[in-house]
């Protein structure tokens, strides 16, 4: 992407380092996801509840996501950033709608 518009962004856009997904401690952060979160699984239909276990990811949203012990990406991601996750995914499920076959 950078290669693409390398003639269109200064030099210091083009050559900075890459950011992790986005950590923050901040608690509206976190109630924001866990509510986004909440809802999505309150849906009898959401998409993502076809492909999870709902008792944990219930577990993670009522623990404000303590309950998610193994970050994965070295510590960049934990519970929050794993609820915010989840709820890219399921916008994702939604707007394509991919056939997932689980055997």
């Amino acid at each position: 992407m950078r290669y693409v518009v390398k003639d269109l962004l200064p030099d210091e856009i083009i050559n900075r380092k890459k950011s992790p997904y986005p950590k923050t401690h901040n608690p509206n952060y976190l109630l924001k996801v866990k509510t986004m979160l909440k809802e999505i699984m309150s849906q009898k239909d959401a998409p993502i509840k076809n492909i999870l276990n709902e008792k944990y990811i219930n577990e993670i949203i009522e623990t404000d996501g303590s309950a998610f012990t193994r970050p994965w990406f070295g510590q960049l991601m934990t519970g929050p950033q794993l609820m915010a996750y989840l709820c890219q995914v399921n916008m994702w499920l939604e707007m394509y709608h991919p056939k997932i076959e689980i055997k």
